[in-house]
């Protein structure tokens, strides 16, 4: 009897470490594609893993020398940072996502970079840095819905600059 229950308490032991190795690899066993995807799934609840899981991607399209999946995951970045209201990391992983959109000549990608870079800038009171960022997603984006988007941050931009000159008087 005794020995039974040594061995259902090792192999209990042994099971959650088992279990755990093969989350790991299946993690590794998806694509890159399908881990940002998995990220952006899990970023509202769980954006620290989040986080883990883009960064394990950027390292990985880093070694693979895949500059447009890296764009794509410093964007995601950057969206997660915005998300729990860390600012300033979320405008520096948009602008290394806008440098690499600008190098691989990806227009729609350099768009959303910019537009997210504008919103960020807006929340942050940098008026010039944001009207520069909305008016380059609106010379850049072939989306109507984007360039919309943006017409909409000039016109937050405007409201809050006016809010913001009120404030000063």
């Amino acid at each position: 009897m005794r020995k039974i229950l040594i061995i259902i308490l090792l192999v209990g032991l042994a099971l959650p470490s088992t279990l755990l190795g093969q989350n790991k690899k299946y993690s590794r066993q998806q694509g890159p594609e399908q881990q940002l995807e998995e990220a952006r799934r899990m970023s509202a609840k769980q954006p620290e893993k989040a986080i883990l899981l883009v960064e394990e991607v950027v390292r990985e399209s880093k070694e693979r020398r895949d500059q447009r999946l890296e764009a794509q995951a410093f964007l995601l970045l950057g969206e997660i940072y915005e998300n729990i209201d860390q600012d300033r990391l979320a405008l520096q992983r948009f602008y290394q996502s806008a440098n690499l959109a600008q190098s691989l000549k990806d227009q729609a990608l350099l768009a959303q970079a910019n537009y997210k870079m504008g919103r960020v800038r807006t929340k942050l009171g940098e008026f010039a840095e944001a009207q520069t960022n909305f008016n380059l997603c609106i010379k850049f984006s072939p989306n109507s819905d984007l360039i919309t988007k943006c017409q909409e941050g000039l016109a937050d931009l405007a409201f809050a600059k006016k809010d913001y000159q009120q404030s000063e008087q």
